[in-house]
């Protein structure tokens, strides 16, 4: 999938306990980008081209 300008592969998905989806959502996917294998966080019900990413790890 695509966000923002970068191609991203889905590594992982993972369901929210009750209170954090009042924040974040339903889930928490962790996804790869393609182009240098770095892993990025996305929050909520679903992905879209238009979701944001937090980078995992530094």
């Amino acid at each position: 999938m695509r966000i923002g300008r970068h191609p991203y592969r889905i590594v992982g998905k993972a369901p929210l306990s009750t209170v954090s989806r009042a924040c974040y959502g339903k889930h928490r996917y962790t996804l790869q980008r393609v182009s240098d294998g770095s892993l990025w966080l996305a929050f909520g019900a679903r992905l879209t081209a238009a979701s944001e990413l937090v980078c995992a790890r530094r």
